[in-house]
């Protein structure tokens, strides 16, 4: 049977088997897909073909059973195997690729990136995998091959554009290459958050800084942050970019429930600079690695905060902060205004005017803090991935073991037993508006004779009232998580 349950920004989650125990539900999530809402029949996954060559991306098949055409989507062949073999995958986005410096330094930068990632765990057996995430031909790629990295880093080829989660569908139909940013990367990294089972997924992503609230007041606020609170992943970054207000940025992803923890430290760290000038606190901090870890695990798998990221703070180095950066950058601000450049077009102008005023020193500084983050991201997905593998069910507790997985990432219960040979089910929910009448005789009394109702709630005699099983649904749904 198949259940097709909206997730996410209207992601579906489709060809899911629930089997019916005491605990609950087991789910097994096999494909995403954003266009098609039932099928009668359970339909396969489907695979995607890659050829590379002179800059082009043809797709020979892409869910073609699904009848998703013109879904594009592609992952690379080395964060296949890592899911397959349940490794740990660490996301990182293009646009630094693309518009955050120039060829060839930016090439050189993005391979030393998914390097960092794979040497950070070369004395033990287990293998981190780096996810460089970015558009290419209008194909959406998780895991580019260093050839793809190399064509988005040359920008006469390529001509990339710069993607947030908006610009998506317009560079898909144009057939376009593009950078993705932290909200699209995200979003594109959350299409692998399920698969054969609840363990192999995307739920660590390394990158610079996030996007913020602007400084100016006005209505600037970066998609980054509304997508930290819809795509449930853990962003490490050196905080907020340089030029945003901090303090307002951390109080709208309070409003919008986004969990914020900076690692080593009190204070909120400030891009370039290791703190901050005003000495804002973080909302929280946590001493080690193994820590992050658990307040990762605890977000991503708890039906409060599962619905949602959190932003990890990782200050850059002591020895690259640049403490005097606010002055240079007051200037800098200054100049953007006094042009007019806003937009997507005021990140690269500021990166670019500051490694200018500070010979080279933001760009270095910039550098460091990447690949810190990098490896510190490879750290956290090593640990998480630990933990989940040891709290999720295997494939024996299917039969006569406990087994609890929602498919929201509920958590994992070990307090209830399944059948030797479950049946499977289908949960689905009806709206329904109904009238009664009562009616009062010599038979034994009814419910209605046994309350005593009064007021609005009151039930007389031959009389109809109305009603509805709203309430009913509502729990029964909630107590599936639908």
């Amino acid at each position: 049977m198949t259940m097709l349950r909206m997730f996410n920004n209207r992601h579906l989650l489709t060809n899911t088997m629930a089997n019916q125990s005491a605990a609950g539900m087991r789910f097994n999530l096999v494909a995403s897909s954003t266009l098609s809402l039932f099928y009668k029949q359970a339909p396969g996954r489907g695979t995607i073909i890659r050829d590379f060559n002179g800059g082009s991306i043809r797709m020979k098949s892409h869910w073609k059973n699904l009848g998703l055409t013109h879904h594009k989507l592609s992952v690379g062949d080395c964060v296949r195997d890592a899911i397959d073999k349940n490794q740990p995958v660490v996301a990182l986005e293009s646009t630094v690729i693309t518009h955050g410096m120039p060829y060839p330094q930016n090439l050189h930068l993005a391979l030393k990136l998914e390097q960092t990632i794979r040497d950070s765990n070369r004395q033990q057996s287990e293998q981190i995998v780096p996810a460089t995430i970015g558009i290419i031909d209008g194909c959406m790629t998780i895991g580019l091959t260093p050839h793809e990295i190399e064509y988005l880093a040359s920008f006469e080829r390529s001509k990339p554009m710069k993607a947030s989660r908006r610009d998506i569908p317009y560079a898909l139909s144009r057939n376009m290459s593009a950078g993705t940013t932290v909200s699209a990367t995200m979003a594109i990294a959350s299409l692998l958050k399920f698969g054969t089972n609840n363990r192999q997924k995307i739920s660590v992503f390394a990158t610079g800084g996030t996007g913020g609230v602007h400084v100016n007041g006005n209505m600037d606020i970066s998609a980054d942050l509304t997508e930290l609170a819809r795509t449930p992943i853990g962003v490490v970054s050196s905080g907020f970019k340089s030029f945003l207000d901090i303090n307002r940025t951390l109080e709208y992803l309070e409003t919008l429930g986004v969990p914020v923890i900076t690692i080593g430290q009190k204070l909120f760290p400030s891009f370039y600079n290791a703190a901050n000038n005003m000495n804002i606190d973080s909302p929280a901090s946590v001493e080690n690695i193994d820590q992050v870890a658990s307040v990762l695990f605890e977000c991503l798998n708890n039906p409060i905060s599962s619905t949602g990221g959190v932003l990890i703070a990782n200050p850059v180095p002591l020895e690259f902060s640049i403490d005097d950066i606010d002055s240079i950058l007051e200037r800098v601000n200054k100049e953007a205004h006094d042009k007019k450049i806003h937009g997507k077009q005021l990140t690269p102008y500021i990166l670019k005017r500051l490694n200018e005023l500070t010979n080279d020193r933001t760009l270095t500084t910039n550098s460091v803090l990447l690949e810190n983050n990098a490896r510190t991201a490879a750290e956290i997905a090593l640990l998480y991935n630990r933990r989940l593998t040891e709290m999720a069910p295997t494939d024996s507790d299917i039969s006569g073991k406990t087994v609890y997985c929602a498919p929201t990432g509920m958590g994992f219960r070990k307090d209830k037993t399944v059948d030797q040979s479950p049946n499977p089910v289908v949960v689905g929910l009806t709206m329904v508006d109904f009238q009664a009448t009562a009616t009062f005789d010599n038979k034994p009394k009814t419910f209605f004779e046994e309350q005593e109702l009064s007021g609005d709630d009151a039930c007389e005699a031959d009389k109809p009232f109305t009603g509805c099983c709203s309430d009913s649904h509502c729990e029964w749904s909630s107590r599936f998580n639908i």
